[in-house]
Parts: structure tokens; C-alpha cells; sequence
């Protein structure tokens, strides 16, 4: 069930280069089903002559706060990281359907590009409640000065973040599938590819390069999908993709979806 609710902004803050945390506080009004990992939420524009709401992943969640990271590229979301922050926020939400974790996985593997990080972050703090699971996390970013995410998942996870840089300003000098295809072909001694599973979310080519390579090695994975919506309530139809079983929409059936039924992902 989604729920209309406003929000304010109790604290914002710059993670990197371009890239905005919010924690939002529930302000009034009745409070919304507790999120779920995979779920999003929709907020309304702030800027004056925006009219449609957008999706942002969720970051992480409480009773009655949750948080958001965005990377600024237009009006809507310069107005949310420069604006008044004493702006009331009108959310909707939780939007689309939780995701689907294994509860026979022995190793999740966290694939995320750029700000497709942001939805892999609250994945990894339900993953981390499990006992006796390992979770490996490569994530990829254009330069040095765009690396984000560090101490949420080292400090407050313990999950240890292999960063590679387009530009080889930081860490690996390639991106988060060159990172991916090290971990799989590498010499660690991964389990038996069937107690594996991968979630990757961040630039489409980074995503079908790494949902390939699970479909040839057997590997079970699901994409993240974003997409833009209008509504995320499954009326627009803005955020139509096509699977194996007819078209779905990213609002809706996901964004979480198993790489093998994504048309896109699974043609060569």
C-alpha cells in the first residue's frame, strides 16, 4: 500500500561530486508501510515549473524517516540539493515490489555503477541481518571525485567496498563489471556458482554486460531497473519494459526483476 504522506528535510548533505544525501523526517499525516529493500519512493517537484513527481531509491529507512541519494541533472533535483531546506516534501510511498533475496544464497555479490549504489545500500543492510552469508560489493564511478558510499557500507556494515574508477583516478583503473568478471574468474574460491546472488544496478550497459555473464556462468541475478515515470502507480505506462512473459512496468512488477526474463538483458 502506498501512501501520500510530506516529509521535511532534517539533514542534507553532499557525498561527492554532484551526488546528494536527504534524510527525510515524516512531518505529519498518517505514516506509510515500513519500506522494504528494492522499493522506491516517488517525491513531488519542488521547482516552479515542474509538474510530475520522480522516483529516487531508497537509501536507507526508518519508522518514520527514510533517506535518499541523487546525483543533480536538472531542475527537479538541483532545487532538492540547493533549495530552501525548509521545504515541506510531498513522498509517495513505498512504490514497486520489494526484492526477491535468497534465502539459500551463501554469497551476495553487489554489483552498483555511479548512484545505482543508492538502491544496493538498504539491499545490504537486510542481507547483513542474515548469519552466515558473505557479501562482496563492487562498485564503479566516472572519477575519483564521484566516489561515494565508503563509510556506509565499510563502517556501518562491515562490507568492504572494491571501487574502480573510469579514469583510474581511484582504485581500479576500469568500471564495476571489470570488478564483477575479477571476483568471478578470480582466485578466491568462490562457492558453488548456485549458492551465488547477484544484484547490480547503475548504467544499462553495465547491467546487461554483468546479467550476461551470470546467464552463460549459471549464475542467479536480478536487475535493478530505473527508469523514468510519471506516476509510479502503473497508470502513466512511462516505464514499460518487455520480459519473457509480455510487457511489465518498472513501477509496478519491479524495479527489481530476474535478469533471465528482461528481454533487453538477455539479448546479445
Amino acid at each position: 500500500m502506498k501512501v501520500v504522506s510530506p516529509f521535511r528535510i532534517g539533514e542534507r548533505r553532499q557525498l561527492a561530486r554532484g551526488i546528494f544525501q536527504l534524510d527525510l523526517v515524516l512531518e505529519c499525516g498518517k505514516v506509510p508501510p515500513p519500506a522494504r529493500p528494492g522499493q522506491f519512493v516517488m517525491i513531488a517537484p519542488t521547482f516552479p515549473k515542474s509538474v510530475l513527481p520522480r522516483p529516487f531509491s531508497i537509501y536507507r529507512a526508518g519508522h518514520e524517516s527514510l533517506s535518499v541519494v541523487f546525483k543533480v541533472v536538472g531542475d527537479n533535483t538541483r532545487a532538492l540539493a540547493f533549495g530552501d531546506i525548509a521545504q515541506q516534501l510531498i513522498i509517495t510511498g513505498p512504490c514497486g515490489k520489494p526484492a526477491a533475496v535468497r534465502d539459500d544464497a551463501k554469497l551476495f555479490i553487489l554489483v552498483g555503477g555511479g548512484c545505482g549504489l543508492a538502491s544496493l545500500r538498504f539491499l545490504a543492510q537486510e542481507m547483513r541481518l542474515r548469519d552466515k552469508v558473505e557479501i562482496m560489493l563492487a562498485a564503479g564511478f566516472p572519477t575519483a571525485d564521484e566516489v561515494f558510499g565508503e563509510a556506509d557500507f565499510e563502517s556501518d556494515l562491515c562490507i568492504s567496498m572494491d571501487i574502480a574508477t573510469d579514469d583510474g583516478s581511484r582504485g581500479t583503473k576500469g568500471t564495476a563489471f571489470d570488478l564483477f568478471r575479477n571476483i568471478i574468474f578470480g582466485e578466491e574460491g568462490l562457492p558453488d556458482y548456485a549458492d551465488i546472488q547477484v544484484f547490480t544496478c547503475g548504467p544499462k550497459p553495465m547491467m546487461k554486460a554483468v546479467a550476461q555473464l551470470c546467464l552463460a556462468e549459471g549464475i542467479p541475478c536480478s536487475v535493478i531497473l530505473e527508469e523514468m515515470m510519471a506516476c509510479g502507480l502503473g497508470a502513466c505506462k512511462g516505464c514499460a519494459v518487455q520480459t519473457a512473459s509480455g510487457i511489465k512496468h518498472v513501477c509496478k512488477d519491479g524495479p527489481v526483476f530476474d535478469a533471465r526474463e528482461v528481454t533487453e538483458y538477455v539479448a546479445s
